[in-house]
């Protein structure tokens, strides 16, 4: 199996890839490991790309030192519609929407060099998958949310199902994302946040903020904290405007009262909205503004975060985090089929300091798009 290894030089927004077939380093590299196994969804399926390892070598400059990152393309498997992946132990579960078969698929990665279909699960609008303690929640847009026990068997599926009462709204309401802190879930949906309670099947709610209009977003919890982008806030709220459209910041320590810190404004708020981000503590974020790239703000200021900085990237759509790495997805340039898409893997602080361009990049196979990616441990 060949090995690619990417090679980034500091302070240069630029990088140069390598290939190499030897899994040799120079004795001037110095090695430290990684570990971690990745899976991309793309407009072709699933592939999967183990990074190992990075390489610093020192320049002995002023221009700083370069690093090579150095990565293992491992197998893939097809699939139609895939449009997120989450990973459990050696599992693979893919939501694929927008094809005839709509729901959750199953891929055995047990050998990463060929992952193999186990089974499948129909669910319609599977929009975006979330894994907390041993449990998937699946947000489905106007069909609600869904909650499946992990480990899935796919010849038996017991799914607990939510779906909002909206009769006094007089439309639909679109759940974009789920996130869970224990038994507490955060909703984010067309018509504001909602905070539920869900224990053994049965959902409770808790909270809504109708002031949000959260139409393409991303949440996550840090301690008390939650955090919210690609939102809007309502026209009824104008003590809030300007639209900031970027990240929101909420001191959830009463779940039923959810109170709102700060809103930021995206880099350009008439051409970018906000679609996910990425937070290092409580101290630094990154947001993935859509037309722009990849925003870094200093949030260790709730209440006025400053954005620091911002890499251009050609259409970035989600970021993910694991250990001291952070790796954002682009589907490339639209007016380029398939310029620029893969994943871009930064240093988010740890051994490595953290750098606002990326230190490598994976590039799919077969010109295909990357939807989205999950990271773990190798085992």
């Amino acid at each position: 199996m060949k090995r690619r290894t990417w090679v980034v030089l500091m302070g240069l927004v630029a990088a140069m890839a390598a290939s190499c077939d030897s899994d040799d380093s120079s004795a001037d590299e110095n090695n430290i490991p990684v570990g971690l196994r990745l899976c991309t969804a793309t407009d072709q399926g699933i592939e999967v790309v183990d990074f190992e390892s990075i390489a610093v070598q020192p320049s002995g400059t002023a221009a700083g030192d370069s690093y090579s990152v150095n990565l293992d393309v491992r197998g893939s498997a097809s699939v139609s519609g895939a449009v997120d992946v989450a990973l459990w132990t050696n599992t693979a579960i893919v939501a694929v929407a927008g094809v005839a078969a709509e729901g959750l698929v199953g891929f055995d990665l047990l050998d990463p060099d060929n992952p193999v279909q186990i089974g499948a699960l129909d669910m319609d609008s599977p929009l975006r998958l979330r894994i907390r303690d041993a449990s998937l929640y699946v947000a489905q847009g106007n069909k609600g949310l869904s909650v499946l026990t992990l480990p899935i068997d796919f010849s038996y599926i017991e799914t607990n199902h939510f779906v909002f009462d909206a009769d006094d709204l007089g439309n639909p309401i679109s759940v974009k994302d789920v996130e869970a802190d224990g038994a507490v879930l955060y909703l984010a949906t067309d018509h504001g946040l909602w905070v539920l309670q869900y224990v053994n099947g049965t959902f409770t709610e808790l909270a809504h903020d109708p002031s949000t209009v959260l139409t393409s977003c991303r949440l996550g919890v840090n301690k008390n904290l939650l955090f919210c982008t690609g939102a809007g806030l309502a026209p009824d709220v104008p003590a809030m405007q300007p639209n900031p459209r970027g990240l929101m910041i909420y001191d959830v320590s009463e779940v039923d009262s959810p109170q709102l810190i700060s809103a930021t404004a995206n880099s350009n708020v008439d051409l970018s909205t906000t679609l996910d981000f990425a937070t290092s503590g409580t101290n630094q974020a990154l947001v993935v503004e859509q037309g722009m790239g990849l925003a870094w703000w200093d949030i260790s200021s709730l209440e006025e975060p400053v954005r620091t900085d911002l890499t251009d990237m050609p259409w970035p759509d989600q970021v993910k985090t694991e250990g001291s790495w952070a790796f954002v997805t682009s589907r490339g340039v639209d007016t380029v089929p398939h310029q620029g898409s893969g994943v871009h893997i930064f240093s988010f602080g740890g051994t490595v300091p953290a750098e606002t361009y990326a230190i490598g990049h994976i590039t799919p196979t077969n010109d295909a798009r990357v939807k989205a990616v999950d990271i773990q441990t190798i085992q």
